[in-house]
């Protein structure tokens, strides 16, 4: 227990500095965090994913939810299909992307393992996010708003801890900078995002999980998210896995209800 007090307070004293995002193209065990495990060399994971979620709802600057439409007939709904490639580069070390259908975007990430022992273990994670979409942005002349070409950077950790071969969890921090105008510099502020997956084994292949995210965007966007989900491993290469996040608490933010659905391939 000590040894994960310890753990805990490595992760959160790392992922302080302000910042937000996640680093796209990389693996992970249960649901939205990544752990430290990487990609087998040599081998390639493909993931297809479906994202569904919709709102009604909204928290304003102090918290409070409030109507996001004036009648309670309408809903705003978000959807998205992506692809993730990841490629194990080494033992301990893994790169890839994550692209959407419509090509909108760029996701690359890294993640390398450079302390294990017998419980736990911690990885170094890095990466970008690059728009790639059919839109008119505004590059020389940058001014924060949606239609800007917002090259963003990212680095974090991430942390895992077997408490027993069938009870695990994971932690991940990333901070996201973006840069200004002339891609020389980031910019003043800096994202913050946390993710902390705990996954329980109820039978043989079929993992029980639970998520809790935190985000926090420039200006001053919060949201607070919980995750239930579950993965199947009945096939040797193959890992399905569905989850329903749900926001619970938030700043300047849509509250969004959704369901996930992935399904993980590894290719010799």
């Amino acid at each position: 227990m000590q040894k994960l007090i310890a753990l805990l307070l490595i992760v959160f004293i790392i992922v302080m500095p302000k910042a937000y995002a996640q680093i796209g193209g990389l693996s992970a065990s249960k649901l939205s965090t990544l752990n430290t495990e990487t990609v087998p060399q040599f081998t390639i994971e493909f993931e297809p994913s479906f994202i569904f979620g919709y709102a009604n709802r909204y928290w304003n600057r102090s918290g409070k939810s409030r109507p996001l439409f004036k009648n309670n007939d309408s809903l705003r709904v978000h959807s998205e299909m992506d692809f993730r490639f990841t490629y194990g580069l080494t033992p301990h070390w893994e790169a890839g992307f994550t692209l959407p259908t419509d090509v909108s975007y760029l996701s690359f990430g890294s993640k390398y393992r450079f302390f294990e022992k017998a419980k736990y273990s911690f990885a170094l994670l890095n990466g970008f996010n690059l728009p790639l979409g059919n839109h008119v942005y505004h590059a020389t002349f940058r001014h924060n708003t949606r239609s800007e070409y917002d090259v963003n950077l990212l680095a974090g950790m991430a942390a895992t801890y077997q408490f027993n071969p069938r009870f695990s969890v994971d932690f991940n921090s990333v901070v996201q900078g973006h840069l200004d105008r002339g891609f020389t510099h980031l910019t003043h502020h800096i994202d913050l995002f946390l993710n902390t997956d705990l996954g329980y084994y109820l039978w043989p292949k079929f993992q029980a999980i639970i998520g809790f995210y935190y985000a926090k965007t420039a200006p001053s966007r919060q949201t607070l998210t919980i995750n239930p989900g579950f993965t199947i491993e009945k096939a040797k290469h193959f890992i399905m896995v569905l989850n329903f996040p749900y926001d619970v608490w938030g700043k300047n933010c849509e509250k969004q209800i959704g369901f996930g659905f992935a399904l993980t391939i590894a290719l010799d």
